[in-house]
């Protein structure tokens, strides 16, 4: 199988990204919104999951999943940038800092 290239991986993982802003946004009102948008964050954190290590859920034995914010699918999502230390563009209105404050607070709140 081959190897997803770098320049894939970033366009998926700002995808990624992307997804969590609009999960951010839903969460205020339609819940089931969020949840739309969680689960097309899941399939593109999976999907590189298994292109690093063969497997999905945060278990790449080369780059341990942390728990930076708490809520499980985000810290996914954080530890797969860690992996190339790979920035993302902040050219959108909401920059990465502000997702991690975000995810942090609802994972106080409702515990993920």
């Amino acid at each position: 199988m081959n190897k997803i290239n770098m320049n894939v991986r970033k366009m998926v993982l700002e995808r990624i990204k992307d997804e969590f802003v609009q999960v951010r946004q839903w969460t205020s009102g339609f819940f089931s919104g969020a949840m739309v948008h969680e689960a097309k964050a899941v399939a593109l954190i999976e999907l590189l999951e298994e292109d690093d290590c063969g497997s999905t859920g945060g278990y790449d034995p080369n780059n341990p999943k942390e728990e930076i914010t708490g809520y499980h699918e985000f810290d996914r999502f954080l530890t797969l940038l860690k992996k190339y230390d790979t920035v993302l563009s902040d050219d959108d209105d909401v920059a990465m800092e502000e997702l991690q404050k975000f995810f942090t607070g609802l994972s106080a709140k409702f515990g993920h």
